[in-house]
C-alpha cells in the first residue's frame, strides 16, 4: 500500500510521514519511508557523471533560469524514474506500506512553477498512477515562511501562491486536506484520523493491530481517544465491553477456588503491559486441585452461573475450559504441554507465583522471566511471534537464566531459544514473525524423547501439519488462529448509523 504526503513547502510532510512510520511501524507492518529526490535509474546516472556537475546544472536550471533542450526533457526522465519505482513498490513491495514524502504530483508543481512544462508533460504527471491514499497538508503562508526561513530564500507571497496551487491541485485529484498549522499532536491525530476514513485501509490497521494485540495500547499512546469519531469510539466500547467481562470471569474463578478449597492457583500467558485481553483467561492448579475443581463444577455449576463445562479426558486429562455466563471463558490447565503430554508441571513453577494486580484486580502471577518462558513456549507452540509478545520478551526473556531454573525444559529447547534470542537482539521488519519449520520440528522430537513419548509420534504428526498449514494461510490470507474477534471498519460504520 502506497500513502503519499504532498503539499507546499513547510507544510509538514517530513515530519508527518515519519510520525506515520512510527505509528504503523508500532503496529507491526513493514513500513517504508521514502524521501524526495530519492531517484533510482537517475540516482545511479548522476554517480556516473559526479556531484559537482549535477550540482552546477540543478543551479542553472533553478537559480539561472537557463532553458535547453536537456532541461526540457528533464521532468520526462523524472517521470520514468518515478514511474520505476511505483512499479517495483507494486510487485516487490506489496505486502508493505510505503509512505512518500512527496509523490510526482509535487514534481508536477515545481516543474510547473519553473516553467519546464510542455501539454505533453503536463499531462503525463497529471495522469501518473494515484497511490492506495493521498493527503494534501497545507499551512499558513506565515507558519510555512518561519518553518523554511533559515534553509529557503523565499517570501511570504511565494507560500501564498503555492498554498493556493496545492489546494486547486487536491480539488483536482480529490485528495484529503489536512491543516498543520497545530501541534504536531494535534496534527498527527488528524492525520491518522484522515487515514481510517478509508475502509480499505482502517481494516488493514484494525486487522493488524489487533493480530499484534497492541490496538489498544497505540490508541492510547497516540491519545486516539475521541468519543466523537465512530471508529474510536466503537474501539473503547469494545475495550470496556471485554475488560468487564474479563473481570467478572476472574471473580467467579476466585468463587469456585475459595468453595473447592483450592490450595493455590496462577493466571498464565495473561499480562496487562499493552492494555490487550484475549479470547480466555488461562489458568495453571495442579493436577489434585485440578480435581477438586472438577468436582465442585461439575455438582454446582448452577451456583457459579457456568453454562457449559468441556472437558474431555481421553484427548487431554488436565484441562477443561468453563464458560461463565456473561463472562469471558477460563481455561483450567494442571500442566503445561499438548495433548496429554506434559513439558511442565505445576509443581515446577508453584516457586515463581507472585501477588500482582491484573487491570488493577489482585490476582496471581507468574514472576515475570518465567511468565515470559511460558510465553515463548506458546510461541512455540504456535510456531509464530507476535508484536505483544516480542516486546514482552524482549524485556523479560533470559536464556541463561531458564537454564538455571528449568533445566530439563530448557535443554530440549535449546535451539528455539537461541533462535528466539537472536530475533529478540535483531528485531524483524514485521510481525507476526513466523519460526523457521526445521527449528520446530527438532525441538518437538526432543521434548518427545525427553518425556518418554517417542511413541506418540502422531502428535508431532499432528501440531506440525498444523503449524505448517498455519504459516502459509498467513502468508495467502493473512489470517492467523487464536485471533481475538473485534470488529471490522465496516462493523464500526454500520453501528455508527445506528
Amino acid at each position: 500500500m502506497i500513502i503519499a504526503f504532498m503539499g507546499n513547502d513547510g507544510s509538514g510532510k517530513t515530519t508527518i510521514a515519519w510520525q506515520i512510520h512510527k505509528f504503523l511501524t508500532s503496529l507491526g507492518f513493514e513500513t517504508i519511508y521514502k524521501h524526495e529526490y530519492e531517484y533510482a535509474i537517475l540516482g545511479f546516472l548522476f554517480k556516473l557523471v559526479g556531484r559537482k556537475k549535477i550540482e552546477k546544472s540543478r543551479n542553472e536550471m533553478l537559480v539561472q533560469k537557463k532553458r535547453s533542450v536537456a532541461y526540457s526533457l528533464w521532468p520526462i526522465l523524472v517521470w520514468f524514474d518515478l514511474l520505476f519505482q511505483y512499479v517495483y513498490y507494486r510487485i516487490f513491495k506489496r505486502r508493505a506500506i510505503i509512505l512518500l514524502d512527496r509523490y510526482p504530483y509535487d514534481q508536477y508543481m515545481s516543474f510547473k512553477y519553473l516553467g519546464l512544462l510542455t501539454k505533453f508533460t503536463e499531462w503525463l504527471y497529471l495522469h501518473f498512477p494515484k497511490p492506495d491514499m493521498h493527503l494534501v497538508l497545507t499551512v499558513s503562508p506565515e507558519i510555512a515562511y518561519q518553518r523554511k526561513k533559515d534553509t529557503h530564500s523565499y517570501s511570504i507571497s511565494f507560500y501564498k501562491k503555492q498554498t493556493g496551487e496545492y489546494l486547486k491541485l487536491a480539488g483536482t485529484l480529490g485528495s484529503s486536506v489536512v491543516n498543520t498549522n497545530d501541534s504536531m499532536d494535534q496534527t498527527l491525530n488528524k492525520v491518522i484520523a484522515n487515514l481510517f476514513q478509508s475502509l480499505r485501509f482502517s481494516d488493514k490497521i484494525l486487522n493488524k493491530a489487533n493480530q499484534n494485540r497492541v490496538i489498544f495500547q497505540s490508541f492510547r499512546e497516540y491519545q486516539l481517544t475521541n468519543r466523537d469519531d465512530r471508529i474510536q469510539r466503537t474501539i473503547w466500547k469494545e475495550y470496556e465491553y471485554r475488560l468487564e467481562c474479563f473481570k467478572y470471569s476472574l471473580a467467579c474463578l476466585c468463587r469456585i477456588i475459595e468453595a473447592s478449597g483450592v490450595s493455590t492457583y496462577v493466571l498464565i500467558k495473561t499480562i496487562d503491559d499493552f492494555h490487550f485481553i484475549g479470547n480466555d483467561i488461562d489458568v495453571l492448579v495442579s493436577p489434585s486441585d485440578f480435581g477438586e475443581l472438577l468436582r465442585e463444577l461439575t455438582l454446582n455449576s448452577g451456583k457459579y452461573g457456568i453454562s457449559e463445562i468441556k472437558y474431555d479426558r481421553t484427548r487431554d486429562f488436565g484441562k477443561m475450559d468453563i464458560f461463565p455466563e456473561g463472562g469471558m471463558k477460563l481455561d483450567i490447565h494442571s500442566y503445561i504441554g499438548w495433548g496429554n503430554m506434559i513439558f511442565v508441571e505445576f509443581q515446577d513453577l508453584v516457586r515463581f507465583i507472585e501477588n500482582a494486580k491484573l487491570f488493577d484486580i489482585d490476582c496471581k502471577v507468574l514472576s515475570s522471566q518465567i511468565n515470559g518462558f511460558v510465553i515463548a513456549m506458546h510461541a512455540f507452540e504456535k510456531g509464530y511471534l507476535t508484536l505483544d509478545e516480542f516486546l514482552f520478551l524482549k524485556k523479560n526473556f533470559d536464556r541463561q537464566y531458564l537454564y538455571k531454573v528449568l533445566p530439563n525444559i530448557s535443554k530440549s529447547l535449546d535451539e528455539f531459544f537461541v533462535k528466539l534470542e537472536s530475533m529478540l537482539e535483531n528485531p524483524p521488519i514485521e510481525y507476526p514473525v513466523f519460526f523457521p519449520l526445521p527449528t520446530f520440528a527438532r525441538c518437538y522430537l526432543k521434548l518427545l524423547r525427553s518425556n518418554r513419548g517417542i511413541r506418540k509420534l502422531h502428535l508431532f504428526l499432528r501440531d506440525f501439519s498444523r503449524v505448517i498449514f498455519w504459516k502459509y494461510r498467513y502468508a495467502v490470507k493473512r489470517k492467523l488462529p487464536f485471533e481475538v474477534k473485534l470488529f471490522s471498519t465496516q462493523y464500526i460504520w454500520n453501528r455508527a448509523k445506528q
